[in-house]
């Protein structure tokens, strides 16, 4: 299970709460909290999880039908807008770089994560 410091929530809960940053306050926020470790690729199933349980919430300890389905969908949106790696090593993978330049050109607009 992907852990988030106290410092990322703080972060996250201000910008939620408040919309008090700029598109690209925004689109750094995601590319951090999408990989923490601010890596190339991300796997389907490190992403599913870290939205599966942002969509979650706090109301609940396990996953529910809406969460899954939102981390899923997201995800394929991603893969027809061409975020995901052909590469042989990391097919499949959200490719990082291609997010932040939909993110940035507003094909996928950032709301979709807000």
């Amino acid at each position: 299970m992907p852990n988030i410091t106290w410092i990322q929530f703080l972060r996250m809960a201000t910008l939620m709460s408040y919309h008090s940053a700029t598109k690209a306050q925004y689109i750094d926020f995601w590319m951090r909290f999408i990989s923490p470790q601010v890596t190339k690729f991300v796997t389907e199933e490190e992403f599913n999880e870290r939205i599966e349980l942002l969509a979650r919430g706090s109301f609940t300890d396990s996953e529910t039908l809406v969460s899954v389905n939102y981390a899923r969908g997201l995800y394929q949106v991603l893969g027809a807008l061409n975020c995901l790696s052909k590469e042989e090593k990391s097919v499949g993978d959200i490719n990082m770089n291609k997010l932040k330049k939909r993110l940035n050109s507003e094909t996928l607009h950032i709301e979709y994560l807000n």
